[in-house]
């Protein structure tokens, strides 16, 4: 059994190596709104989502890659802080996120497909978050205008907090659905 875990680990090296030299890495950067659905609309309102990452892909492959890192804040709907650890108050999510986008790329302008998942912090101010760091996933649709030398990026999606802080319901994810628009080089 090792041996054939060794040689399936060596064909994968070897195959991901060839892979990855065809690779293309390019910067991306997104800004948008966040839009609270679920438990966090019950507490909060619109807010910003900032996102910058690295996407690996060759143009001509129906697949990338991206690895990302995000920032939204969903403000708080009463205007004051939280008090005695309540789930009131602006709600701030930190993520790294590893995205699977799929679509076609032989096309010069064309939507896609988005599916993400990653670690993320979740605080609310005036509470404590008892979880630390919490699993956050996303599935969304997103058009691609190619350019010269970058790309317009337009995305929606539904993104999903693996966590019932900050949501004011017990056993109910935090939702939320960011709409951005950014550029990749």
């Amino acid at each position: 059994m090792r041996t054939l875990v060794a040689i399936v680990m060596a064909l994968g090296a070897t195959g991901g190596a060839s892979t990855l030299s065809a690779q293309r890495i390019g910067p991306t950067a997104s800004v948008g709104i966040a839009v609270p659905i679920g438990g966090y609309g019950t507490h909060r309102t619109a807010g910003p989502v900032v996102r910058g990452g690295l996407a690996l892909g060759a143009p001509d492959h129906r697949v990338e890659w991206r690895l990302e890192g995000e920032g939204a804040w969903l403000l708080d709907r009463s205007g004051s802080p939280a008090v005695g650890g309540s789930s009131d108050g602006t709600l701030r999510s930190i993520g790294i996120f590893g995205s699977l986008v799929a679509g076609p790329r032989h096309l010069r302008d064309a939507p896609y497909v988005i599916l993400a998942a990653g670690p993320e912090w979740i605080r609310v101010q005036g509470a404590v978050n008892p979880y630390g760091a919490v699993t956050g996933v996303r599935a969304g649709v997103g058009y691609r205008i190619r350019g010269q030398r970058m790309s317009w990026l337009a995305e929606l999606a539904v993104h999903a907090v693996l966590s019932d802080f900050g949501t004011g319901q017990e056993y109910t994810a935090g939702t939320y659905v960011p709409i951005t628009v950014g550029l990749q080089f």
